[in-house]
């Protein structure tokens, strides 16, 4: 399901990253992603994560909204840095 690396606060992850303007499904819900998101497991969401680093695809991205789904995974909505 998480093929992509990623590196969060420091720390290499694995996620889903969805471009801004792709097709999102978390769970039984799709959507069109209007900014980049990353989607991961909850549990490996770094503590108070508005605002720490993110790099993916040779960008790097700030945290600007974490959202967990309350079934185990967290949309974590990035901005540019």
């Amino acid at each position: 399901m998480f093929g992509e690396s990623v590196v969060v606060d420091g720390q290499a992850r694995q996620a889903e990253f969805h471009e801004p303007h792709e097709a999102v499904e978390v769970g039984e819900f799709s959507a069109v992603a209007a900014v980049p998101r990353i989607v991961m497991q909850s549990h490996l969401v770094p503590p108070a994560p508005v605002g720490k680093p993110v790099a993916v695809r040779y960008r790097n991205y700030r945290i600007a909204d974490a959202r967990p789904d309350g079934r185990g995974l967290t949309v974590l909505l990035l901005e540019l840095a």
